[in-house]
């Protein structure tokens, strides 16, 4: 699934069977930087402070880039009526705003 994404390197199961916060780190900060590339994004981790500061502010980067999307997403299902399961919590959710 990452190659599909443009991930520059190969990821097997075998990174994650012990904890590899190394690697999510890795893949956080890309991600973010392939959404803005002068996002700006604590990239520094060494201590568990710092780690949830990094994934913290990579939440709330997601968050505000995707909050426009899916917003455009809520509005579509519900002009075209097509309320599933999955779309009404999806509605719910951002009416709590979430």
């Amino acid at each position: 699934m990452m190659r599909a994404l443009g991930y520059p390197r190969l990821i097997s199961m075998e990174n994650f069977r012990n904890p590899n916060f190394q690697l999510v780190a890795e893949i956080l900060i890309w991600l973010v930087k392939r959404f803005d590339p002068d996002a700006d994004i604590l990239s520094e981790y060494d201590t568990e402070q710092d780690r949830v500061i990094l994934v913290r502010s990579v939440t709330e980067f997601m968050v505000s880039e995707m909050d426009t999307e899916l917003f455009e997403l809520v509005k579509f299902v519900i002009n075209k009526c097509v309320l599933t399961p999955n779309s009404v919590v999806v509605v719910t959710l951002v009416q709590v705003g979430m």
